[in-house]
């Protein structure tokens, strides 16, 4: 695969650095000037302006009452991850399961009632397809 390099002007530098100060992803600096996202992050390690203290322009403000909808989906409701997943995107709150389980984790009750909630839906289904595999052999005995 050919690489897409150029070097960098001093003024490209200064536009990176001024940029990100400003509080521009890498992404959105790099569509700006007409480079990747990882050629703007390099750039920007390269000047050294990065901040790891800087909050994530992609993190979720609304994690609060995700946490509270998903405490009263596990508790109230009996229901387990996949189900709270899609009660959440229902409701218009796109997460996906593995941040449903890490916020689970962080909440160690509930986390067990939610593995209480799918080992019952489990068990349900369970018996539910050997009461059909019974009917069906009940037929055949029948026919």
């Amino acid at each position: 695969m050919a690489r897409n390099w150029s070097k960098w002007a001093r003024e490209e530098y200064d536009l990176a650095e001024k940029l990100y100060n400003a509080g521009f992803t890498y992404r959105e600096i790099g569509q700006r000037m007409g480079k990747t996202r990882d050629q703007a992050r390099s750039a920007c390690n390269y000047l050294e302006v990065t901040d790891t203290s800087r909050p994530l322009p992609h993190a979720r403000k609304d994690w609060p009452e995700i946490d509270r909808i998903i405490t009263d989906c596990v508790e109230v409701e009996g229901m387990a991850v996949p189900q709270v997943v899609q009660r959440l995107a229902a409701m218009g709150k796109t997460v996906c399961r593995e941040s449903v389980l890490k916020r689970l984790k962080r909440m160690p009750e509930i986390h067990r009632e939610a593995k209480r909630n799918a080992a019952k839906k489990r068990a349900a289904a369970s018996r539910l397809y050997w009461a059909r595999q019974r009917a069906k052999r009940q037929q055949e005995a029948v026919a």
